[in-house]
């Protein structure tokens, strides 16, 4: 299958990624920035974009972590999802009373159902990252780090 003479997959999501960027707005430019830096850790760049936007917060949009995950949620949903308690802290502290109800009311979802993203063309869904690496890997002496 070709499309639009592009014969690979990863061409063909450069292309879309590209499309992607050139249709985006300014705002969800700087929101996808805002969930990159949440997915590959980078919390005070993270931080200086939401002083801009505290409505990021709320904002779900798709996103691609470090380990070609594609999600399409939350900076704070991510957040919980991966475990990264310093990320949650960073993210808790900007938020008033209404937007914690909001959030813990989507953590209560993935809590049931999990939280969605696709990767190498595959759909899962997985309550956080170590049911995820259990899973896969079978990592069934995984251990937190001591605090």
């Amino acid at each position: 299958d070709n499309t639009h003479g592009f014969s690979g997959k990863e061409e063909q999501s450069n292309l879309v990624n590209t499309c992607r960027f050139f249709k985006e707005t300014p705002r969800e430019r700087t929101l996808s920035k805002f969930l990159h830096c949440i997915a590959h850790g980078k919390q005070d760049r993270a931080e200086a974009l939401l002083k801009i936007n505290k409505q990021y917060l709320l904002a779900s949009s798709i996103f691609t972590d470090y380990s070609g995950r594609t999600f399409n949620c939350t900076a704070y949903e991510y957040a919980y999802w991966a475990q990264n308690f310093y990320m949650r802290s960073m993210l808790e502290s900007h938020m008033d009373e209404e937007t914690k109800g909001l959030l813990f009311a989507r953590i209560d979802a993935i809590e049931s159902n999990g939280l969605e993203y696709q990767q190498q063309g595959e759909t899962h869904r997985t309550k956080h990252l170590k049911q995820e690496l259990e899973y896969h890997y079978h990592w069934d002496h995984w251990r937190p780090l001591p605090n």
